[in-house]
């Protein structure tokens, strides 16, 4: 049997470790059954084997198959370590054989081998166990004879594995092809470099066929150490800048250059110094520059960066760099007709220019839609009582922009207004930009960027005709098309600071109204609403988009779409609690204002579905030394507040809340984390559970004796049992049912607590049986209930189910399948053996996690 795992494991390296261990993981040891601890030290090994598909195990295996059933002997390609170890097993070829068929037998289908693979730990202990039952008497007979117990199995199975492994666990693809498939020379020469021993390798080449060594090259790659890393860790450009912003899992970037650029280059650089990067096709090392690729005015150029890992994995970026065509300055008044709808183009408006226009070359006069090309626009103000500086407007290649009925396809460029022209209810007027239709309104499928120099900070609306400015307080998460385009609906419109400006992405044009509120009271604007007018304070939000609601730098409100009852537009408050605000309790403290939310007047509002998000800013140089801040809300009918924890990034603190009320940060004197206690009990190092019963020791769920032992292998009453259940879960104190032979006992109080739990029921009405050792059936259906586990009646796999009380069997069932409890290698669960301690407090813990 270890042969065969073991020189399987050399020829499949990641299968054979695999089925090495699998097979010798089943070897029976008295009284023991397999358990999650046991297997622990396998998991890197596990983890290469869940990296192959079904498809490259099968292949594994019938290599396996063939070369095992044909060979007599330890085969060659096994260097001289390895067969000794194999040799201190001394198991005959038939025995070999034999295991491994009885391995094969389990995983003779893709589903069985997927299931596997998916199964972590807790799987690979079933199939062990359920493996071990298949043996023939003789095998086992034969491993117990030899005094083999499952830890020198296991051992001897992952050191020839590691053995076989390593060797190539580094080596590129090509260089395991050239060691294979090359002739003998080059084979030598390259098996040379990388210090394997020819020998073995040539053994191991006259071992397999073509298709063979192809299978396996393939799976030494899969599982080994060469990387796979084809990701860039950084990429820049020497003109313009990537949208979006540079992501390694991102790889479809744009580009805009001036138009007078007529060359870039790209600097990619590696994740993995190892990977080789081609930029066009052209090899480029890592962190350094391409060499320049040229680019056509009114042209867009696409630049490839293809990533190439250790293990020839592939990755390919494109760069679409946009250098639009640069179009004369317009003169007041004028228009510009566009020649196509993708040549893109550039325009710069000058300093006292006022009324330009841009035209699209065609229009649906059945939709009234037209087609744009990119378009870039630059306009420069320097207008007193007006914002200064250059206003940039830039609309994506292919937009499709809809006008009123009759439209030309025209739309105005940017115009700067006075800032008097235009005035808004508690607020300072900064900057005045009208765009697109004076009297009409435009719409576009794609976001529309439009920057206002030195605002950011401010805030914004938006205005049609005659209507009242509708706040926009949707921030952006990125200044990239992809985000925009991402975030916004219909008609819908966000912003966000870039440096010293202010950015605003929209949907629609109209006239756009830059302001500093000049009063803290009332909420901002939101925006997903759609609504038309809505005055400061308040903002109207339509339930079925949701909204934003915001106090500057103080705090924010986010409401999803589907948040808010019914259908009609509700106005929704956000303010400062302006009158004396309630009363902290001892040990809290404000960190700020209090703030009041209601919705259409009512202060008590609770949302019809979850996710509504308050973030609040705060100053952390304002907590005391051992303080942290929560987010609380105060609750109305108790008179108290109630701390509801938050998120803390930075400056900010965010919590979802289920209702309106009264909220506010509060300061929390943190308490000091106790150290764990550390066990020392005297008999329980290397033990199977050692680390199980430390857990618990150190939860004060159970204790060892006097002299210092705890005595793992004793067995453990029912009385005990539930004693150390409850505390383990911490279930709190209850009265619960009083059984006549509990009433004096010293666990009377867990026994109760127990029962009122539903986790204990006697043996009978009046009978609980306390000083009784419990069996583990019995163990079973306590753990079950205090799990809170599901029945599960397909039964189980074990030889003795037959002997599983009726009463026990849902129970026991359900633990196994959640992996709280186990059989033993015999395939057997012994329901009526007594549970050992080490055994109880296993169950304990695994029900725990």
């Amino acid at each position: 049997m270890r042969k065969v795992q073991l020189k399987f494991l050399s020829f499949v390296l990641a299968s054979i470790f695999f089925l090495s261990t699998v097979i010798t993981c089943n070897v029976p040891v008295a009284n023991a059954a397999i358990g999650e601890d046991d297997l622990g030290d396998i998991a890197a090994l596990i983890a290469k084997f869940q990296k192959l598909s079904t498809q490259q195990v099968q292949d594994a295996l019938d290599i396996g198959k063939r070369i095992i059933i044909d060979s007599s002997t330890i085969p060659d390609i096994l260097n001289s370590e390895q067969k000794q170890l194999l040799r201190n097993l001394g198991l005959t070829n038939a025995q070999i054989v034999s295991a491994y068929t009885s391995v094969m037998t389990q995983l003779n289908t893709p589903e069985k081998i997927k299931e596997l693979q998916t199964g972590g730990i807790p799987k690979l202990v079933s199939f062990c166990n359920t493996v071990e039952a298949s043996f023939s008497q003789e095998l086992k007979s034969a491993l117990v004879a030899k005094g083999l117990t499952v830890f020198d199995v296991v051992k001897t199975a992952l050191d020839v594995a590691e053995l076989s492994f390593n060797p190539f666990g580094d080596i590129p693809k090509a260089e395991l092809e050239a060691i294979f498939t090359e002739d003998t020379g080059i084979s030598a020469e390259t098996a040379a470099r990388y210090g394997l021993n020819w020998a073995n390798v040539e053994a191991l080449r006259d071992s397999l066929t073509l298709q063979e060594k192809e299978q396996l090259i393939d799976i030494l790659v899969t599982i080994g150490n060469v990387s796979d890393n084809a990701d860039l860790s950084e990429l820049t450009v020497s003109s313009g800048k990537l949208d979006p912003a540079f992501a390694p899992a991102v790889t479809a970037y744009t580009v805009v250059v001036d138009s007078s650029v007529d060359r870039i280059n790209v600097t990619p650089t590696a994740a993995d110094a190892a990977a080789v990067i081609k930029v066009n096709g052209t090899v480029v090392a890592s962190g350094t520059a391409s060499g320049d690729v040229s680019l056509s005015e009114g042209s867009s150029t696409v630049i490839t960066v293809a990533v190439t890992a250790q293990s020839e994995t592939e990755k390919g970026y494109t760069l679409t760099v946009i250098r639009p065509k640069g179009l004369p300055a317009p003169a007041t008044g004028g228009t510009i007709t566009l020649e196509d709808a993708t040549t893109p183009v550039s325009i710069t408006v000058p300093a006292g220019v006022t009324g330009a226009k841009i035209q699209a070359a065609s229009v649906d006069p059945a939709t009234n839609e037209a087609i744009f090309p990119f378009v870039q626009a630059q306009v420069i103000s320097n207008m007193q009582g007006a914002v200064q500086g250059t206003i940039a407007m830039q609309i994506p290649q292919g937009t499709v922009l809809k006008g009123p009925a009759g439209w030309d396809g025209s739309i105005t460029l940017p115009t700067v207004k006075l800032n008097s022209s235009e005035s808004i209810s508690n607020g300072t007027v900064n900057a005045v930009v009208e765009i697109g239709l004076p009297d009409g309104i435009l719409t576009f499928d794609q976001a529309v960027r439009l920057l206002i120099p030195g605002q950011a900070g401010k805030s914004v609306a938006y205005k049609r005709g005659n209507n009242a400015p509708v706040p926009i307080t949707r921030i952006i998460s990125a200044d990239s098309q992809a985000a925009a385009n991402a975030e916004l609906g219909d008609e819908e419109d966000g912003k966000l600071d870039v440096g010293a400006d202010l950015v605003i992405w929209t949907k629609h044009f109209t006239t756009f109204i830059v302001y500093k509120p000049t009063s803290s009271g009332g909420g901002g604007g939101g925006v997903g609403g759609g609504g038309g007018g809505g005055t400061l304070p308040g903002v109207s939000i339509v339930p079925s988009k949701g909204g934003t609601v915001e106090l500057a730098d103080a705090v924010k409100l986010e409401i999803p779409a589907g948040a808010l009852k019914g259908t009609a537009t509700v106005k929704v408050l956000l303010e400062r609690v302006v009158t004396t605000p309630p009363a902290v309790p001892s040990g809290f403290r404000l960190l700020g204002d209090v703030y009041a939310l209601s919705i259409d007047g009512k202060s008590n509002y609770t949302f019809n579905e979850p996710g509504v998000t308050l973030t609040f800013t705060f100053d952390p140089a304002a907590l005391d030394p051992g303080e942290k801040p929560i987010a609380a809300y105060y609750d109305e009918t108790a008179g108290s507040w109630v701390d509801l924890g938050g998120d803390v990034s930075d400056n900010t603190i965010s919590v979802t809340i289920d209702h309106f009320t009264k909220f506010a940060v509060l300061a929390m004197q943190e308490e000091e984390e106790e150290e764990p206690p550390v066990v020392s009990l005297n008999d329980i190092a290397g033990h199977w559970a050692e680390d199980n019963i430390k857990q618990l020791v150190a939860r004060d769920a159970i204790t060892g004796y006097p002299d210092g032992s705890f005595k793992p292998d004793n067995n453990i009453t029912r009385a005990e049992f539930a004693t150390v259940l409850v505390k383990a879960f911490g279930l709190a104190p209850q009265s619960g049912k009083v059984f006549t032979d509990t009433g004096s006992h010293w666990a009377k109080d867990f026994i109760a607590t127990a029962a009122s739990y539903g986790i204990i029921k006697g043996y009978n009405d009046v009978a609980f049986g306390p000083d009784d050792l419990i069996t583990r059936e019995q163990m079973a259906v306590m753990i079950a209930r205090a799990a809170q586990l599901a029945a599960v009646s397909d039964g189980t796999p074990f030889g003795d189910a037959a002997s599983i009380s009726d009463w026990a069997k849902d129970a026991v069932a359900a633990a196994v399948e959640a992996g709280i409890i186990q059989g033993y290698p015999d395939n057997t669960f012994k329901p009526q053996a007594n549970a050992t301690r080490a055994e109880a407090v296993t169950v304990i813990v695994n029900a725990l996690k």
